[in-house]
């Protein structure tokens, strides 16, 4: 795979568009546990 040609970057970004829910919600969820782990004073 070339990583210089403008066919592949626009893959990478064709495929980030449409995982970005995924994307979102995970981070979402991640902040969401880490914000309830400091709340409780686990950690």
């Amino acid at each position: 795979m070339n990583d210089k040609t403008p066919e592949f970057w626009a893959a990478v970004l064709t495929g980030l568009k449409n995982a970005w829910p995924q994307i979102l919600g995970a981070l979402m969820a991640g902040l969401i546990a880490y914000g309830r782990l400091i709340y409780d004073g686990a950690i």
